[in-house]
C-alpha cells in the first residue's frame, strides 16, 4: 500500500546546525525506512520550511513505525494512504465503484416544528425557511 509521509518540525528542533544529529536523523531515514521493509519511492526536503516527504510502499503500520524511528524524535509525522489518482479514475469511469456509492444511504430532511427556533426545515428540497 502506498503512503504519503509528511514530517515537520519547527527551528528550535531542527538539527541542520549539527552534523551528527543530522547525519543520524534525517540522513538514515531512508536507509532506516528500507531496512524495515519499506520501499522508498521518492524523498524530499523543504529545509526553510522545516518540512519533509515522502511517499512509500509498505504492508505494516509497524514496518513505517521502525523506520521513522530516526526522525520520530525530531517532529511530527502525519502518514496517509493514498491511491493511483489514474486508475481510480479509471475505475470509477467504468463503473466499477458506483455499486458502493450506491449503498450510502442520502441524508433526507423532514418539516419539523421547532417552537424555540422559528424556522422550518422544507423536507422536498432541504432549504431552511
Amino acid at each position: 500500500m502506498i503512503f504519503h509521509v509528511y514530517h515537520f518540525h519547527n527551528e528550535l528542533s531542527c538539527p541542520i546546525n549539527d552534523t551528527d544529529l543530522f547525519l543520524s536523523s534525517f540522513g538514515s531515514v531512508v536507509d532506516s525506512l528500507e531496512e524495515n521493509n519499506v520501499t522508498v519511492i521518492g524523498a524530499w526536503i523543504d529545509g526553510p520550511g522545516h518540512k519533509s516527504f515522502y511517499i512509500i510502499d509498505a504492508d505494516s503500520a509497524d514496518d513505517i513505525h521502525n523506520g521513522l524511528h530516526p526522525i520520530i524524535a525530531r517532529g511530527t509525522a502525519v502518514i496517509t494512504p493514498v491511491a493511483d489518482l489514474q486508475e481510480r479514475s479509471k475505475e470509477v469511469a467504468e463503473n466499477k465503484s458506483l455499486k458502493e456509492a450506491r449503498r450510502i444511504v442520502p441524508l433526507r430532511l423532514y418539516r419539523c416544528e421547532l417552537p424555540e427556533f422559528p424556522y422550518q426545515i422544507n423536507k422536498i428540497d432541504g432549504l431552511v425557511t
